[in-house]
């Protein structure tokens, strides 16, 4: 057990505290010193009402309609237009006294199969039935992060330039020796989860949301302070989504995204929008990637006990 401790970094000193990593060491400094008087670090200020998340309902436009009585192979119908062969299956089921006989035996035989499916993938992939918020929260890189007013954070690998997520989903870029800090918004930038910035690059931030990656272009010498959306490009996830976690190449050529609901990484050529799916033959979703020092592994760890 001693030598394992070892190949971690000693505690700081007495009556010191932690304050940065720097080139892969972790630096203390004595507690009476104020953290304002870091050199070369910019100075973050969080204000009380960006701390709060902008909770949006939307009414669907069915809700604007009366119901009225239909007769049983319509709501069949629409229930296989809105929710799909088992929504139908349960609504023959439902409807015994109103479907014939050697209809609705084999339907409720039918969905009773298909419940039992859908129980046992459930028992061996329980994020699949889990909601988007549940997902995040246990799967997310922060402690408590639906209750954090920071989501996530990111330092750029080259240069003192500091990217925050805060809980109104905007993201706010900091950097050493300069006031101005850019204010990163749009309508698709929900639930921000992880952020990476491009190795190489000063400008190029890559945002994990709900549905999609955001790429965004800040470039360094800009004087705004809201870049404009045709600053970002927007990297389309479909299935694999909610993306928990980015990692780019070592060389800044491709941007990698993992998602719990998915067994396969996502390999993305930014610059063409595109993405090659990286397919597992066992274990469960993907909920964290990280490269190696040197950059020739790239490890991936999912919910399963394989990894």
């Amino acid at each position: 057990m001693a030598s394992i401790l070892l190949q971690f970094p000693p505690p700081p000193r007495r009556s010191h505290l932690t304050v940065l990593e720097q080139e892969g060491q972790l630096k203390d400094a004595p507690e009476s010193v104020p953290l304002s008087c870091l050199p070369d670090y910019p100075e973050i200020t969080i204000q009380s009402e960006r701390s709060c998340r902008l909770n949006a309902h939307y009414d669907s436009a069915q809700n604007a309609f009366l119901t009225h009585e239909q007769t049983s192979w319509k709501r069949s119908l629409h229930a296989w237009y809105s929710g799909g062969i088992v929504n139908m299956l349960e609504e023959l089921s439902n409807a015994k006294e109103e479907v014939p006989f050697w209809l609705s035996t084999p339907s409720r035989a039918a969905l009773s199969v298909v419940q039992k499916l859908k129980s046992f993938r459930i028992s061996v992939f329980p994020q699949k039935s889990m909601s988007n918020d549940d997902l995040l929260t246990k799967y997310t890189h922060v402690s408590n992060w639906s209750r954090s007013p920071v989501q996530v954070l990111a330092w750029h690998p080259h240069v003192t330039k500091l990217a925050v997520a805060l809980k109104d989903d905007s993201v706010v870029v900091y950097s050493s020796g300069s006031s101005l800090c850019p204010t990163l918004k749009h309508k698709l930038q929900k639930h921000v989860i992880d952020l990476a910035w491009q190795p190489l690059s000063a400008s190029v931030l890559a945002v994990a949301c709900q549905y999609c990656i955001l790429i965004w272009h800040v470039e360094p010498t800009s004087l705004a302070v809201r870049p404009s959306s045709s600053t970002v490009q927007i990297l389309h996830c479909g299935g694999c989504s909610p993306v928990t976690s980015l990692a780019w190449s070592p060389d800044g050529d491709h941007l990698i995204s993992a998602s719990p609901r998915h067994a396969s990484i996502m390999v993305w050529d930014v610059p063409r929008e595109t993405s090659v799916a990286l397919r597992r033959d066992r274990g469960g979703g993907v909920s964290l990637l990280s490269y190696s020092t040197d950059g020739s592994k790239l490890f991936t760890s999912t919910l399963s006990p394989l990894f």
